[in-house]
């Protein structure tokens, strides 16, 4: 894992962005040195998923952005 090499200096702030732009690239030229679509590469299999933002839709909100995984506390 690449948090493994800086685990001592701790993956927060710069060293934290430094590897979401590593991880992201990598993902990013996988799929295109493959000739695939990034979400299939990332194990999707449809582009787009439905989420529970039926509320905001009656609000007239057309789309909206969903954030997975941890939260940013430390525990």
């Amino acid at each position: 894992m690449m948090t493994d090499d800086v685990f001592k200096s701790g993956v927060v702030g710069p060293v934290a962005a430094g590897l979401s732009v590593l991880d992201m690239a990598h993902w990013d030229f996988k799929a295109k040195a493959n000739d695939y679509r990034l979400w299939k590469t990332l194990g999707a299999a449809k582009p787009r998923v439905r989420a529970y933002y039926e509320r905001m839709a009656t609000h007239g909100v057309p789309a909206s952005k969903l954030k997975g995984g941890l939260t940013s506390k430390r525990i």
